[in-house]
């Protein structure tokens, strides 16, 4: 082996700066965390999974944001030719391949994120991306709230070399220790409540000002993991090079003893995932 690889075999135990870091920022960039010879191996598969993507038994859901399928949710194996060049997001591929599996539940990422947990780290859902997302600033859990409050960590992998051009993820440091906004029922999570988001992100704006809390860009090389809180402010900057990929594997961890015992997947020992359908598909788009 080596020194390039042992590189990226050192475990990844949190040390006491890094907690003290994720404690007042609410994210952790943990370097050099996935062996080059995974990513290769996920990039190679996600090649093949786009030149095979019509066989009928597929059942992958992508998501677009750019072109003329802004806003759909459709079938992978009914995207067009030509659609790997927008904004999109492929849905819970670590669902049907073992690649992905070895990516989001790696003993050196678990490791950290069962320090952050304060459990083994359960995969509700993984979104892989090949641009920027150019996603607007939210927190996660307007959208997928744990069962038990704060009990949700995020990683983001780099698949290749991100710089300011590719439209980067921006995180904003201390947000996840703004009081969460309850909306009309008492709940974080938005779902039927879309109407209030405008106050939502009026009292954001307000206690990230009265805060002082300004953006961070978060550039890395491949292998390296950002890390962030669920409750924290983040979002995807404007791509600004088009003719760049940001190709990352985003994936959403409660703790495994929050969901019932027939619903957690093994990966391996302390890494788990959700058992749970595919995502669901409009009528209209299917």
């Amino acid at each position: 082996m080596s020194f390039f690889d042992t590189l990226f075999n050192r475990p990844q135990k949190l040390t006491q700066t890094q907690r003290d870091f994720w404690d007042a920022n609410g994210y952790l960039i943990l370097k050099r965390c996935i062996k080059p010879t995974l990513i290769d191996r996920y990039q190679h598969e996600l090649d093949q999974l786009w030149e095979n993507r019509a066989r009928d038994d597929n059942p992958l859901v992508i998501d677009f944001g750019e072109g003329p399928l802004t806003g759909k949710r459709m079938y992978f194996k009914d995207a067009p030719d030509n659609s790997r060049k927008y904004i999109h997001k492929l849905n819970d591929l670590h669902f049907e391949s073992q690649a992905c599996r070895d990516l989001c539940l790696n003993p050196h990422l678990t490791n950290a994120l069962n320090a952050l947990l304060g459990g083994s780290p359960l995969a509700i859902g993984t979104l892989t991306f090949e641009k920027g997302s150019e996603q607007e600033n939210h927190f996660d859990t307007y959208y997928m709230p744990a069962p038990r409050s704060g009990e949700m960590v995020v990683s983001s992998i780099f698949l290749e070399k991100v710089g300011t051009e590719a439209g980067p993820v921006r995180v904003y440091p201390g947000s996840h220790l703004i009081p969460p906004y309850e909306f009309s029922d008492g709940n974080v999570y938005v779902s039927g409540k879309e109407t209030e988001m405008p106050d939502a992100k009026a009292y954001t704006q307000k206690e990230l000002t009265e805060r002082g809390i300004q953006e961070v860009i978060i550039t890395g090389e491949p292998g390296d993991v950002l890390i962030w809180h669920g409750q924290l402010y983040h979002g995807g900057t404007p791509i600004h090079d088009h003719t760049l990929t940001r190709r990352s594997l985003v994936t959403h961890y409660w703790d495994a003893k929050d969901v019932e015992l027939e619903r957690v997947g093994t990966h391996a020992e302390g890494a788990h995932y959700l058992i749970r359908e595919h995502q669901p598909v409009p009528s209209e788009n299917a």
